[in-house]
């Protein structure tokens, strides 16, 4: 796999010796590529939100391929995290 897009939307900051929980969720599975929400909480608030899009690649061929059932077996549900924080 490789990452094709990542973002964050800061609401907050955390310093080095917070306590953060890190939220993931299935966004969306596509069929080369899946996208990952994630957001970070620290004392109960959202701090951070973000996304990661990753392309399944083949080593070989060095071109996108279909994401495997096994992945995205494993991947679903898809539920986006960012929307059901209300995040862009």
């Amino acid at each position: 796999m490789q990452v094709v897009h990542a973002e964050l939307d800061w609401k907050d900051s955390i310093k080095t010796h917070d306590r953060v929980e890190v939220l993931v969720g299935t966004a969306r599975i596509g069929t080369k590529s899946f996208t990952l929400d994630f957001a970070f909480r620290k004392d109960g608030r959202i701090t951070c939100t973000g996304e990661i899009v990753y392309a399944v690649v083949s080593p070989e061929a060095a071109q996108a391929v279909p994401v495997p059932a096994r992945l995205a077996e494993a991947l679903a549900p898809v539920d986006s995290l960012r929307e059901r924080l209300g995040s862009p």
